[in-house]
């Protein structure tokens, strides 16, 4: 009895050996397919990821790609190169590393091309100008005035002067009798206004007034009034100007202090009453606060400054507050009314 049972034992132990075996290998077979199937898939993969890296740009950071390189200061660029750069910004930094000689030789040379009147033609001039007048202000002035482009003209002036009298107020008011027109003569006195030291101001007021009489030196009132409101100097030499410094003086004090510029104007116009300062008090005190200008505003003879401060008080109490500045509107005379409504 216990042979044929030992017998069926070993049968059964050796069909599921042979069946363990069989298993066994036929999953390492799969397995060494299954890696190279995974292989040859993988590897492609990897060359075309390689490949698509080089194509757009040898595997850069999408950052370092994108990057606008800065203009180096120090090198110099040739006309192409410069006319090239995307803004006026470049152009600047660019022409740090030209002297004011090369600057006017780049000038001849866009003069002398053939597309000298294209945008980038254009600006590039303006920049090379504006560059120049700030090393060397007389000689760009000199170089611009000659130029057809008029408002090229003006800013050169505006940077011309604006230098020279930081440097030395005598080179402006020498190089003021070479300007040739009379817009050009106020951009000159904007911008010395402006500009000057402090302590050049009465120099450049007795200049207008003995060498320029008909210069619109008001301007230079203003802003001598805005910088130093007490300046006795500055007082003496605007009632010897006559209206016009006078009301350009209140005009500037008003800008520091619309009190004290509304005192002085009554009474420098109680004393004289063609001098109108209250008008230029009132101008600045329109901008500040167009309501407590309206309310002030009878205090004007009827006349031109009058209709004028009218019509500058509507636009600007409107654009602060429209309803408040039509009811305004209609307390005025009829006169007015039309003035204002305009």
């Amino acid at each position: 009895m216990k042979t044929p049972l030992i017998a069926f034992s070993l049968l059964c132990a050796g069909f599921a050996a042979g069946i363990w075996v069989e298993r066994h290998l036929s999953g390492h077979a799969l397995g060494a397919e299954g890696s190279r199937r995974v292989s040859s898939s993988v590897l492609p993969l990897n060359k075309s990821l390689t490949e698509r890296a080089g194509d757009v740009g040898g595997g850069e950071e999408p950052a370092q790609r994108d990057a606008k390189p800065d203009v180096d200061r120090k090198a110099k660029r040739s006309l192409q190169e410069l006319l090239a750069l995307s803004d006026d910004h470049d152009r600047h930094r660019a022409l740090d590393a030209y002297a004011p000689a090369e600057m006017a030789n780049l000038l001849s040379d866009l003069a002398a091309s053939e597309d000298s009147s294209s945008p980038r033609v254009r600006s590039l001039r303006r920049v090379l100008y504006h560059r120049w007048a700030d090393q060397e202000p007389l000689k760009a002035l000199r170089a611009a005035l000659k130029e057809n482009d008029t408002r090229l003209k003006d800013e050169v002036i505006h940077h011309a002067f604006r230098e020279l009298a930081r440097q030395d107020v005598s080179l402006a008011t020498a190089a003021f009798g070479e300007l040739q027109t009379h817009r050009q003569r106020e951009e000159a006195i904007e911008a010395m206004a402006h500009h000057a030291p402090l302590k050049d101001m009465g120099t450049l007021a007795e200049f207008f007034a003995q060498e320029a009489p008909h210069a619109r030196s008001e301007r230079l009132f203003r802003r001598w009034a805005e910088r130093d409101p007490g300046s006795q100097l500055l007082q003496s030499l605007a009632a010897a100007g006559g209206p016009d410094a006078l009301r350009a003086m209140a005009e500037g004090m008003a800008m520091n202090d619309p009190g004290a510029a509304l005192a002085w104007a009554r009474a420098v116009d109680a004393e004289n009453p063609g001098a109108q300062a209250m008008a230029g008090a009132l101008r600045s005190l329109t901008h500040l606060n167009p309501e407590e200008a309206a309310a002030l505003i009878s205090e004007l003879p009827a006349g031109h400054q009058q209709n004028d401060l009218v019509r500058e008080i509507a636009r600007r109490w409107s654009q602060d507050d429209l309803n408040a500045a039509l009811a305004w509107t209609e307390s005025l005379p009829v006169a007015s009314q039309r003035e204002a409504r305009r």
